[in-house]
């Protein structure tokens, strides 16, 4: 279970506080490689990132990649602990009906929460009408960002961009907590 504990100092009483993490990573067991050498440092580069190891503060990134069916208890928790959802989604993500039942559990939990509560990040290109309708009432309901199919630097740096606007609006030096599912 991820537990994170904020301790301080308060009249010489040590207080214990949970501290809700900054975004949940959630993919395929395929896709790790891609979030742990891709992503998490495209994300590193960011000058947001540089000035939260400047402050001081942590930046909590949890990785929860899907390997087989995961409890509905432990991800509705898992999504609880966090306060943005991102799901990279790929093809492989959607051949897998774990992943799919996933997507369900995600929007049931997350449907009352604000757009920005869940980032979804396709990185293959894939047609509207190849999505299936839970990926669809996700993209709608929530924010998207589409990697570039070209790949030309340009696009490349505004996808980059994008990503790390979304993810880097709040938190604290990197820590990544590898959960599997």
């Amino acid at each position: 279970s991820l537990k994170r504990i904020a301790t301080s100092e308060n009249n010489n009483n040590v207080i214990k506080e949970y501290v809700k993490g900054d975004a949940a990573i959630i993919c395929i067991n395929n896709d790790r490689n891609w979030v742990l050498s891709t992503l998490m440092q495209e994300l590193k580069k960011a000058a947001e990132w540089q000035e939260f190891k400047k402050a001081n503060r942590k930046l909590y990134l949890d990785v929860l990649v899907i390997k087989q069916e995961i409890k509905a208890t432990k991800l509705i928790k898992f999504l609880n602990q966090n306060r943005r959802i991102v799901i990279v989604i790929t093809r492989r993500f959607l051949a897998e009906d774990d992943c799919l039942k996933s997507l369900y559990i995600i929007h049931e939990t997350m449907k009352n929460q604000s757009k920005e509560s869940v980032l979804i990040i396709m990185v293959d290109p894939i047609a509207w009408n190849g999505l299936p309708s839970i990926l669809q009432s996700l993209i709608a309901e929530k924010n998207f960002i589409q990697f570039p199919i070209e790949k030309e630097h340009r696009q490349l740096i505004y996808f980059w961009e994008a990503v790390r606007n979304e993810l880097l609006r709040r938190g604290n030096v990197f820590e990544t907590k590898m959960q599997i599912g």
